[in-house]
């Protein structure tokens, strides 16, 4: 089931940053890999995981909002299939647009990232 945040390892990072005049990037709210996900998230339905995501993108940025410079919302989705996303039942393309509007509804002066790359598969004859 899901549990309480433990802020105190951010906290500490980001209160240095911001006594330090140093930007933070905050890497990063939402991976895309399986293996980030806990065993209690990955138990529930897709309407439950949808509202999972949700949550936590807005504890994070209602959080950190005005101490972080830029939050990397998203990382390496493109490798993942487009239907069922994380597990939700909806497209890849919508929940990561979804998400973006999540942000922006908690924070709307920050900055969000959607950080990807392409794999590229060789072939050898």
């Amino acid at each position: 089931k899901e549990k309480n945040y433990d802020w105190r390892s951010v906290d500490a990072l980001v209160d240095f940053g911001q006594k330090n005049n140093i930007a933070i990037l905050y890497n990063t709210i939402i991976n895309s890999h399986d293996n980030s996900f806990p065993d209690w998230y990955k138990a529930l339905r897709a309407e439950e995981k949808y509202q999972a995501l949700k949550r936590h993108i807005k504890a994070v940025i209602a959080r950190y909002k005005e101490k972080v410079s830029v939050y990397k919302l998203v990382n390496e989705a493109a490798r993942y299939e487009e239907p069922n996303f994380l597990g939700t039942g909806i497209d890849r393309s919508k929940l990561i647009a979804e998400m973006f509007t999540w942000a922006k509804e908690e924070y709307p002066n920050g900055k969000y990232i959607l950080n990807d790359h392409e794999y590229w598969h060789f072939q050898y004859e």
